[in-house]
């Protein structure tokens, strides 16, 4: 059915993005309304007295540590001739087509800064974006991750073509617009597909990974492993859990387990044994290491 147009004066996308979905609504309204809704939701086994208030953030902005942003052309025509420029944002929700935002009030602007610099790069050099209905050009997507704590940043570039010309270039250019940027990989998706990230990859600038600590333990964080995307309720959320599990001396399954960050912290809080499940072969991968690292 249609809904009235929503809009909302922190973010001039909003109602045309799908990147969220609440922003017009104050957060102590949100809160509340996450409350009622688990409230109906076990309406039948628990009085309303029974369910806590809803845990929220201090501050409820910036906190989104993982940025993807898509690439794609923009032809314009002017005096009878046409220019393409580089277009990036959020998909409008339930489509591909991209929405510009050039600034978002959830996401790490450190993030946001990183995606309008890889934008100006590939003006500057001629870098053409990722164009769906043919297949053709070269980047598709950036994904951005940064550490809460660590404040380390790996970026990810999606390209089209297993060759990456003047690869040194872009990341050098890329490192004087944001020097913070700790290590840069490239990796592959040749499919004409809406899945973001291929199986190949290459590092072209640091390490490939970055290093971040949750619940006092750190974790090596890579372009295809999970790692959730608002740490400090991470954290929350994590100890509130496994107290109420009572872990202590218990073997833990944590299905799907990405980069083992639930699994680990249980251990750490005595649990006694964990199995950790994913599909992703690098995330298990970063997950051992992350045991290993940890002493676990």
């Amino acid at each position: 059915h249609k809904t009235k147009k929503r809009s909302c004066s922190l973010c001039a996308a909003f109602g045309s993005c799908g990147g969220c979905t609440c922003l017009d609504t104050p957060y102590e309204e949100q809160l509340n309304l996450k409350k009622r809704f688990v409230e109906q939701l076990f309406s039948d086994i628990a009085r309303p007295s029974c369910i806590s208030d809803v845990r929220g953030m201090t501050d409820p902005f910036a906190y989104r540590n993982k940025i993807t942003s898509p690439f794609a052309p923009q032809r314009r025509r002017s005096r009878g001739k046409q220019s393409v420029s580089v277009v990036s944002g959020m998909y409008q929700d339930g489509t591909h087509r991209i929405i510009p935002v050039a600034t978002c009030p959830i996401e790490n602007p450190l993030g946001q800064r990183i995606v309008r610099a890889i934008v100006r790069i590939m003006e500057r050099y001629s870098i053409a974006p990722y164009e769906e209905d043919s297949g053709e050009g070269f980047l598709r997507h950036a994904i951005i991750r940064i550490g809460h704590e660590s404040g380390e940043i790996l970026v990810t570039l999606v390209t089209n073509t297993h060759e990456f010309p003047h690869a040194r270039s872009f990341c050098k250019a890329l490192r004087s617009y944001v020097p913070e940027i700790t290590t840069i990989v490239q990796n592959i998706n040749t499919r004409q597909t809406n899945v973001i990230l291929g199986e190949e990859e290459h590092t072209l600038y640091g390490p490939g990974f970055i290093l971040d600590t949750l619940c006092e333990l750190s974790f090596r964080i890579s372009s295809r492993s999970f790692f959730q995307v608002n740490a400090e309720m991470t954290s929350v959320l994590y100890r509130e859990a496994i107290t109420l599990a009572e872990v202590e001396g218990a073997t833990i399954i944590d299905a799907y387990c990405g980069t083992g960050t639930l699994g680990l912290v249980c251990a750490k809080m005595g649990a006694r044994r964990i199995i950790g499940v994913d599909a992703v072969h690098d995330a298990i991968r970063d997950a051992r290491l992350n045991a290993s690292h940890n002493g676990i």
